[in-house]
């Protein structure tokens, strides 16, 4: 985003600058990404998908004892999924066979009003899934 006048925003993308004018309301959302340089991570051959390290159900990287959690798998950026997974890693580096399941991680838009879901999206597999929206009314 360039600058907001008054209902207009100004922003670049792909090198063009856009205007879109006339709304009622600017709801400015900005994205995360996994941090997987800079710190050592690159020098012991971790793979990557899309930004994050690949980790599967238990959490385990393709190197042999290194698990990875939170927002370095690029996954679900959320602190509560990175305290399961955390609890993944623990458990099966416990003897506790664990998996992370990811299909229940609940989910908040912060806008008046709320906004929060939880479960599949249309993407997910065919198969069970919850989803719940509530709005609540902070006036």
């Amino acid at each position: 985003m360039v600058q907001v006048e008054g209902n207009s925003v100004v922003f670049d993308k792909d090198g063009e600058t856009h205007h879109v004018e006339g709304g009622e309301r600017i709801l400015l959302s900005v994205g995360r990404r996994p941090v997987t340089q800079g710190f050592g991570l690159e020098n012991l051959g971790l793979e990557l998908l899309r930004g994050g390290i690949k980790v599967d159900e238990k959490m385990r990287t393709n190197v042999p004892g290194v698990y990875a959690a939170g927002d370095v798998t690029g996954f679900s950026l959320l602190a509560h999924t990175a305290s399961r997974e955390g609890e993944v890693v623990v458990n099966n580096l416990t003897g506790r066979n664990d998996i992370m399941r990811y299909n229940a991680i609940p989910g908040v838009v912060y806008t008046n009003p709320e906004v929060a879901g939880v479960g599949g999206r249309q993407r997910s597999p065919p198969g069970p899934e919850i989803l719940l929206i509530g709005l609540q009314n902070s006036r």
